[in-house]
């Protein structure tokens, strides 16, 4: 009675002077000292009784063992162990056996656990439970998951303690099907009644898995709720990035007059940051130094983490400064602020003061490290550090850090180093393959980030919500709605699809495949459409030159409340610059001045600068880029495009000029432009220039720029020149051919041009309509009329290309030449598609030629029907009329 009060001097007093003190007397003692918290004086009672010649019993040993697991004393733990051994007690005393398995497991010696468990004779709910949590503390869940599945096996019924560790396992996974059944199980015992620590243990698994509303469900019929059912319920919603629920969630647990402890401010303070919502952080700051609660080095070091999210360095560093206790989770919060923020000298500095301060890094602190190697382009530096992760080989223990190695590589575009550490790594983790698939799609590999993807998939590894977001993105950048269409029907089996952000992302993904009806269906069926959604298809339809679909949308934004942004602004000015709609694109640009956006956003005025340009107004182009802060080689490109569009080839040459004059680098699309410009004004030398530069840059064998560099030359009249360029390509294309041919062909090389042709077909390479365009073209020139039959002929039957309008002409205005105007005409009745003025004008001259007035009227009838509004046709016809006399 003394001892089980506290009383220990009194006990011991009535214990000295029992008669005989027997084991059950010591044992009591005993264990009301460990009841007490007095673990070391139950320890010492526990010596003086073995050198008394005291044999302790069963409960005696618990008791130490329980002494040594809560003061981690692994030594007298292992000397009990011994004195058990020796005495036989483990073989018949199952309650020895659980009280060994959790001392050696609080004290890390899993292995030792493992062993004695598979000792055990007899195993009872307790065992399992004992080496389940144990494996569970140390995160070891595919151990975890075996021997739950063991547990099942051998008929061990779980008890309120096994479901707590299964709902954590199965949640820490994302395993939500196995959660529920879980669920379902404790709903039918009725276990929920009167265990609160289940209960919160329900909330904490459906929170981790991301289903907040049926966490929400639970927590509000729980019999009660403490300050853990609160801060699970937050921790759920802070977890998952919803600061706003957090924030309403805290005033509510208050409001129910239950103060917040340590982790609601932690909480409350990653919601701040969550909403960016600096002004609540610093009234929760004031809260906690009115409370004294900075004494505390977690929500210390979560203010220092704050304000630095923030990007208030000098704030941070301040509350840092003031702590009166500095671990390295505080170090690594002060440099992860400088990291983010660009400031990667800085937070390396802060590593060596911190090493001089006796602090040692630990894996998070390393994370930073490549942080801000990455933030400051401290390339060196992050080889240092990857080579002093080898040495404390932490990528064997912390997959995190591989994750950032990766990371690090990946950004500075060294993507092969990355993939070498993701292949070293011994284990890996979702994290890991999101890191390296984004990395891939970053350096412009998506076909790469796929194949990485379905390895992942051949691998066993369940995509998480990133890695389907990651997909998503990257099937709409290579237009792969295979795979697109896959991550949606996996999203839909998830029970995901609902989610607004995964929603808005399938939108875009399939209008960015060009798959509309599929866009639509998806958009239509996302509960909440956002900006986003909106702005998938309105840039989609746009990009797909579906201008019209593209300018609907955008209007139909307006009259459901959604306010576009720059990139809806960008969608609507590329579909107003497809159609010519200069009245739609001047009150787009007046929305875009009352919102104050060309001054702010570059991608703005080079939009704006493109569509007046090419609706032909260049006076309001050049308005436009003369009012641009900054004018970036966009800017002066649009410009110079727009100027050789509607021929004003000599002033885009100029602004070429001048852009070089200002220390702009032209990029690959200005060069093109300039290229076409020389084409049409002859200027042959600067195209040399140009062609020199592009030499220079390792940009002369792509198929755009050839073929630009021999048209070129060829239009210059330098057929020699483009032939040269022509033969130094590695592969040529069928544009290639038809270029170099048609240049032959225009300089009145004909037999070469046709030798070209046929020497192309010879070698296998498949021709398009530009071909036979100039092969029937040559073939009038040069009056060759059954070799033009010949290719119109091979057109169709060995080829498969269209015969077009052009073509037809080619043919007529031949026949008309050498003077065959009936059969011209006989062969334009065959081919009702045929409405050319080109041909009509070319049956009239050939008429002229031979005098002939019947088929002349036929061909100004069908002329005059075409373009009565012509004056060169009735002029041709009083020609011929006046050389008939009549």
């Amino acid at each position: 009675m003394y001892a089980k009060c506290g009383l220990f001097a009194k006990a011991q007093e009535v214990f000295i002077k029992l008669p005989v003190q027997e084991v059950t007397a010591w044992t009591i003692l005993i264990g009301a000292y460990i009841d007490h918290a007095c673990e070391r004086e139950a320890l010492t009672l526990f010596e003086k009784m073995q050198l008394k010649g005291v044999l302790p019993n069963t409960i005696t040993f618990v008791h130490c063992l329980k002494s040594c697991t809560n003061l981690m004393d692994i030594n007298k733990g292992q000397e009990i162990h011994a004195d058990i051994e020796k005495l036989g007690y483990f073989e018949g005393h199952l309650s020895i056996g659980n009280a060994l398995i959790g001392m050696y497991s609080k004290c890390n010696f899993l292995d030792e656990a493992c062993i004695l468990f598979d000792k055990l004779p007899l195993r009872d709910t307790v065992s399992w439970n004992l080496i389940l949590a144990a494996f569970l503390e140390h995160k070891q869940i595919d151990k975890v998951l075996d021997l739950l599945a063991w547990m099942h096996f051998e008929g061990v019924a779980p008890d309120p303690f096994t479901c707590a560790c299964s709902l954590k396992v199965y949640s820490s996974i994302g395993d939500i099907e196995v959660v529920q059944m879980i669920h379902s199980e404790i709903q039918k015992k009725g276990l929920l009644e009167d265990d609160i620590l289940l209960g919160n243990m329900l909330v904490d698994a459906y929170a981790t898995c991301g289903f907040l509303s049926a966490a929400e469900c639970i927590f509000s019929r729980l019999p009660k709720q403490d300050v853990v059912s609160w801060n699970t319920l937050i921790t759920g919603y802070c977890e998952h990035g919803d600061g706003e629920t957090v924030l309403m969630r805290l005033e509510l647990m208050q409001g129910a007059n239950i103060p917040p402890n340590s982790i609601s401010l932690v909480c409350a303070l990653r919601a701040c940051v969550q909403i960016a919502d600096i002004k609540k952080a610093q009234e929760f700051h004031v809260e906690i130094e009115r409370q004294g609660l900075l004494q505390d080095i977690v929500i210390g070091n979560t203010l220092v983490d704050t304000y630095g999210k923030f990007g208030l360095l000098g704030k941070s560093y301040e509350v840092f400064v003031n702590l009166p206790k500095k671990d390295v989770v505080s170090w690594t919060a002060l440099l992860a602020g400088y990291a983010d923020y660009g400031h990667g000298k800085e937070a390396l500095m802060f590593v060596k003061q911190m090493q001089s301060d006796g602090m040692d890094l630990n894996d998070v602190t390393y994370i930073c490290i490549l942080k801000a190697c990455i933030s400051g382009g401290l390339i060196r530096e992050g080889l240092d550090a990857h080579g002093e992760i080898e040495r404390r080989e932490l990528l064997e223990k912390y997959v995190e850090v591989g994750v950032a190695l990766i990371d690090f590589y990946a950004k500075n575009e060294l993507i092969a180093r990355a993939h070498e550490v993701f292949d070293s790594l011994p284990a890996r983790n979702v994290l890991a393959w999101n890191t390296l698939i984004v990395g891939y799609a970053e350096n412009g590999c998506a076909k790469e980030a796929l194949n990485l993807f379905e390895c992942m998939l051949n691998d066993g590894f369940s995509p998480d919500v990133q890695t389907f977001s990651f997909i998503l993105m990257v099937s709409g950048m290579i237009g792969d709605k295979e795979w697109g269409w896959y991550i949606h029907s996996e999203l839909e089996k998830k029970g995901l699809f609902q989610a607004s952000a995964l929603g808005n992302m399938i939108v875009d993904m399939y209008a960015k495949c060009g798959s509309f009806p599929s866009a639509q269906t998806v958009f239509f069926k996302i509960s909440d459409q956002d900006l986003v959604a909106w702005n998938a298809l309105v840039t989609g339809f746009a990009e797909h030159g579906h201008a019209h679909e593209a300018l609907h949308w955008f209007e139909h934004m307006s009259t459901k409340g959604i306010f576009p942004n720059t990139i809806t602004f960008l969608g609507a000015l590329k579909a107003c610059t497809t159609l010519g709609f200069l009245n739609k694109g001047l009150e787009i640009h007046a929305n875009i001045a009352r919102l104050n956006l060309l001054e702010s956003d570059a991608a703005i005025g080079n939009s704006l600068i493109n569509m007046y340009a090419k609706c032909g107004v260049l006076t309001k182009a050049r308005e436009i880029f003369h009012s641009i802060p900054d004018q970036s080689v966009i800017s002066w490109t649009a410009l110079i495009a727009g100027c050789i569009e509607h021929e004003c080839d000599k002033e885009a040459l100029m602004y070429y000029k001048h852009m070089q004059s200002e220390g702009i680098i032209p990029n690959f699309v200005t060069r093109l432009c300039i290229l076409n410009a020389c084409s049409s004004i002859g200027t042959i030398q600067m195209g040399r220039e140009i062609h020199a530069e592009i030499e220079k840059e390792g940009l002369a064998q792509t198929d755009v720029v050839s073929n630009a560099l021999v048209h070129m030359y060829a239009k210059c009249g330098s057929v020699d020149e483009a032939q040269n360029v022509f033969d130094q390509l590695t592969v040529a294309n069928v544009v290639a051919w038809n270029t170099l041919a048609a240049g032959y062909a225009l300089f009145g090389r004909h037999t070469t041009a046709l030798t070209l042709i046929n020497r192309m077909l010879k070698d296998g390479l498949k021709p398009n309509m530009v071909t036979f365009v100039t092969a029937l073209s040559v073939c009038n020139q040069c009056c060759l009329f059954n070799d033009c039959l010949m290719f119109l002929e091979a057109m169709n039957t060995e080829h498969g290309v269209h015969v077009a309008i052009e073509h037809i002409t080619s043919i007529i205005t031949l026949l008309c030449r050498v003077g065959q105007v009936e059969n011209a005409l006989a062969f334009s009745n065959k081919l009702p598609f045929v409405s050319n003025l080109v041909v009509w004008l070319s049956v009239l001259s050939a008429c002229r030629a031979n005098g002939d007035l019947e088929c002349a009227r036929v061909a100004y009838k069908h002329a005059m029907c075409l373009n009565n509004e012509d004056p060169a046709i009735p002029v041709l016809m009083s020609h011929i009329y006046r050389g008939s006399n009549t």
